[in-house]
């Protein structure tokens, strides 16, 4: 049955947030974002553009620990996440990796049942390092506030890889992990490396490296000459790494650039909120920022979703619901008076993806959207 259920009841506390619970990855459907929205579910993501902000909690999941996210973009266009992590594991054990990522990840897929996160972000990346001119990143306020600060850092990373990353099966292991560090907590373990590099705003010291990291890749770290630091603002040449490490570390030309990511690592004990207030990438002189929809844009796709379970949508009871999907058609629904009361409201909507407003009696509709699929 092509339609989705949504509960309403009596609850004030839904009304004031209003916000989505995620634009996932709906079967093959890749969907804008709107500003104005969040996630609380795990692997989920909101596509800007040509990059993703991602709700990546790989580390609680592989420790079998509950650690709550939330994911979210601003109406001014600022974004994000919180995140509340206990004792999973300890010691820097598989931290969780919220982040932003521009271009395609470095780990392979099975062809047949590719989902949009597999594939990439955007046009620029994946490139060989021989036919990157020019690469860097533009970082407008980048701000972490921790009210625990056991095992963090902020940082950029980026993937190699030995071929082009859509000849590469599930359980390839990369060439190499390249990780640009801002900010970490007090007591990181030590620099062992020596070497240094101006890349953009700030200069950096080589801190770690290693050749057997993980399933057997790379791993290279940097550090910010004047960090650890919890605001970042400036930009971050990349290009000057590619060129440094291929000099100095006998990385071939000929490797894979996969994606470049922008994010925090978040392990046990450790608490907060990091906020951007903008991001831009840029390759070989084409650069992209985030962008959004307007709520009644057209989506790619909008009749092929696949199944998803649903989420509820709550609302309190005696409210008038606009219903707008991702084509402009609108459908006012007057929700009944009892507390108790159902609606089922997908069964008249055609198969696709809604945005969901609570309306005053002038028929004027809140800011805020609730994105619920029809499928």
């Amino acid at each position: 049955m092509r339609c989705t259920i949504i509960f309403y009841s009596l609850t004030l506390v839904a009304l004031i947030s209003m916000r989505s619970f995620g634009q996932a990855s709906f079967g093959d459907t890749v969907i804008e974002t709107t500003k104005g929205v969040e996630t609380t579910v795990p692997e989920s993501y909101f596509k800007m553009g040509d990059m993703r902000l991602i709700y990546n909690n790989w580390g609680s999941k592989s420790l079998n620990c509950n650690t709550p996210y939330r994911v979210f973009i601003e109406q001014d266009g600022s974004f994000g996440w919180e995140f509340t992590r206990g004792q999973c594991g300890g010691d820097n054990a598989a931290p969780d990796y919220p982040e932003i990522e521009f271009g395609q990840h470095p780990f392979g897929f099975v062809k047949d049942s590719a989902k949009p996160q597999d594939l990439s972000s955007t046009t620029l990346l994946p490139l060989q390092i021989k036919d990157i001119n020019s690469a860097s990143i533009k970082i407008d306020q980048m701000n972490i506030n921790l009210l625990e600060a056991f095992s963090w850092n902020i940082c950029f990373e980026m993937w190699l890889t030995n071929k082009e990353p859509m000849t590469i099966d599930t359980g390839e292991c990369p060439y190499a992990e390249i990780m640009v560090f801002w900010g970490w907590q007090d007591g990181r373990w030590p620099c062992d490396q020596t070497g240094n590099l101006t890349a953009g705003t700030s200069s950096y010291q080589l801190c770690h490296s290693v050749d057997d990291w993980a399933c057997g890749w790379r791993y290279i770290q940097f550090r910010v000459d004047n960090g650890p630091m919890r605001n970042y603002n400036g930009t971050l040449d990349v290009k000057t790494i590619l060129d440094w490490i291929v000099l100095n570390m006998g990385v071939s030309q000929e490797l894979w650039v996969t994606r470049f990511e922008i994010g925090s690592e978040i392990g046990d004990n450790t608490s907060g909120k990091l906020t951007i207030n903008n991001l831009t990438f840029e390759v070989n002189g084409v650069a992209k920022s985030p962008e959004f929809r307007d709520p009644i844009a057209v989506i790619e796709n909008p009749h092929t979703l696949l199944s998803h379970k649903p989420t509820p949508a709550i609302f309190p009871a005696g409210t008038t619901v606009e219903i707008v999907n991702m084509k402009g058609i609108r459908q006012s629904v007057s929700i009944g008076t009892h507390p108790k009361s159902t609606v089922e409201l997908g069964k008249t909507l055609p198969r696709g993806v809604y945005l969901m407003y609570v309306t005053d009696r002038k028929g004027v509709r809140s800011k805020k959207a609730v994105v619920v699929p029809v499928l």
